[in-house]
């Protein structure tokens, strides 16, 4: 699919029954929501595909509405949305779920999410053992924005993310909501301009929890690896296991 526009799936609309999308090459698509693919509420399966130069408002290669799908084994290079340069994920309801596995992130831009954003009325996405490079937000979020809450054990797990940055905050991830962990995760070189290098954690938020996970070479001006915007609350943050290596802040922490 190269080249092709519309309002929703500049490349693929579907709204049947479940599908399977695999080993697609999906190439300068364009649309309102999902560059490529719109996938309001079937139950997908989209896996070992190539998305380059997809362009939306809201996810530039993908859009998943209400609906359970599984998104693995895709690499997705130099897409653009407003919101989620890869991928945007509503899922309003705590029946939907999707799982996104062993993707690799490259590139990717937005002004929040750089490649995934997850809005507050989402439900239920995990990311695991996925790859995230040089993605980029102009304000919040270079690899992920995470507004949604932490439900059914779906967290962030076994990834690794490299040289993302954000114009605001979160470089690397922007936690916007409450019960979210993040584990056995790599941030390497990640940077925010204005306050964690590599994970910004929002005011108000409880049930946060980051462990076993190694930072290194990450730079903001406040948090050079982690901030978090509630300050001392206990109850807010939990590091666990974590390594942190010269990573850097020209102001606080």
């Amino acid at each position: 699919f190269i080249n092709n526009t519309a309002k929703l799936g500049g490349g693929i609309y579907w709204n049947r029954e479940s599908v399977t999308i695999k080993n697609v090459v999906f190439e300068n698509n364009n649309a309102t929501r999902g560059g490529a693919i719109y996938i309001p509420k079937t139950k997908a399966t989209v896996s070992f595909n190539n998305f380059t130069y997809n362009n939306a408002s809201q996810g530039g290669a993908i859009y998943v509405g209400h609906t359970y799908s599984t998104i693995s084994d895709n690499n997705f290079t130099n897409n653009n949305a407003s919101q989620g340069g890869a991928i945007y994920v509503a899922l309003e309801t705590t029946a939907d779920n999707t799982d996104t596995t062993r993707n690799i992130f490259t590139g990717n831009t937005a002004e929040e999410g750089g490649a995934i954003y997850l809005p507050r009325i989402n439900r239920g996405v995990s990311v695991t053992y996925s790859s995230f490079n040089d993605n980029h937000a102009t304000i919040n979020g270079g690899g992920i924005y995470l507004g949604s809450k932490g439900f059914n054990n779906k967290y962030v797990t076994n990834c690794v993310f490299n040289n993302n940055t954000a114009g605001q905050y979160g470089g690397a991830i922007f936690i916007a909501n409450t019960d979210h962990k993040i584990s056995s995760c790599t941030f390497y070189g990640n940077n925010a301009t204005e306050a964690g290098g590599a994970v910004y954690v929002d005011s108000s938020l409880t049930g946060i929890e980051i462990k076993d996970s190694t930072f290194k070479m990450s730079f903001s001006k406040n948090g050079g690896a982690i901030y978090n915007s509630a300050g001392a609350s206990t109850t807010s943050l939990i590091i666990r296991n974590d390594t942190f290596i010269k990573n850097t802040a020209s102001y606080n922490g």
